[in-house]
């Protein structure tokens, strides 16, 4: 687990029709009701429509095969997520 001023980042997916991906707003719903998500400190989108925004961008250099996930840096280690579950163990 990180201690200190962790910084948590937030990758959510948007579909070509410009719609947020169903596990995304899950997961965004289960934050909000166990009263976490104002731990998420940045949410980047990785809009499929876009492949040079910053979202993408995590997706590659990450090598992520789905969204949502999160990156946590904490004094200057990275920890990557694919799961809130396993998010909310280690780090929340």
């Amino acid at each position: 687990m990180f201690i200190g001023m962790a910084k948590i980042t937030m990758v959510k997916k948007i579909f070509s029709d410009g719609n947020e991906c169903n596990k995304c707003r899950e997961v965004t719903d289960f934050l909000t009701q166990k009263k976490l998500i104002d731990k998420i400190d940045r949410i980047v989108y990785a809009d499929v429509r876009e492949p040079e925004s910053e979202g993408m961008k995590l997706v590659r250099q990450w090598n992520m095969k789905r969204a949502p996930f999160f990156i946590v840096e904490d004094s200057g280690r990275t920890a990557v997520y694919a799961s809130v579950m396993d998010l909310v163990r280690k780090e929340l």
